[in-house]
């Protein structure tokens, strides 16, 4: 149509700190924890995307510990990434749904993982495991259209050269342990908003 649009800024910033919010919802045996690291931040393409890997290197461990060695967990997960816009944020996110009874111990788990990894930086075993991931993705992505489209469009939104497309397998390839011990320690180590979900029975 031509017309032009904007963004109009609310004001709306995400909550940072240390919060908790606890919820009595339904009848089924079962609970949902999600915990949040955010804030307000400049936003940084590189972080952005170190934020997407720690993810993918958390869900790593966290499959491993919460469901295969403590059997506590269905499914697990954890991601992260940055806002541009309408002003420039942060947020790394680890959810699972378990047991009642498991809540406060698989979210000390979680917690121990993601420590592990601010102190330590993430095993090369499971940086591997991300790269080649990645890479195969890439190349099964090479020939679609909706995947161009898609990476076409975001250049646009996000305004930065489209050129970057021919630049991803070597930023899959430079993908390094250095990296994501940064941004874990940078935007995962002061205060996190925890979501608990309860059945209403269940105190």
């Amino acid at each position: 149509t031509g017309k032009k649009e904007k963004f109009v800024d609310h004001g709306v910033v995400p909550l940072s700190g240390s919060h908790k919010k606890v919820f009595h919802k339904g009848t089924d045996p079962k609970s949902s924890v999600r915990i949040r690291f955010s804030g307000s931040a400049d936003y940084n393409e590189n972080d952005d995307y170190q934020l997407s890997n720690l993810g993918k290197i958390l869900t790593i461990k966290l499959t491993e510990i919460l469901r295969e060695e403590e059997s506590g967990v269905y499914g697990v997960g954890a991601r992260g990434g940055m806002e541009k816009f309408p002003s420039g944020s942060y947020h790394f996110d680890i959810s699972f749904p378990c047991g009642p009874e498991n809540v406060e111990k698989l979210k000390e788990s979680a917690l121990t993982e993601l420590k592990k990894i601010i102190d330590n930086g993430p095993e090369e075993k499971d940086i591997k495991k991300i790269k080649e991931a990645q890479l195969l993705e890439y190349k099964e992505n090479l020939k679609k259209n909706s995947w161009w489209i898609e990476q076409l469009k975001d250049a646009d939104f996000y305004q930065k050269p489209a050129s970057g497309i021919l630049k991803i397998k070597q930023k899959i390839n430079d993908i390094n342990a250095g990296d994501i011990q940064r941004v874990a320690r940078k935007y995962c180590t002061g205060g996190y908003i925890l979501g608990i979900l309860y059945p209403e029975d269940k105190k």
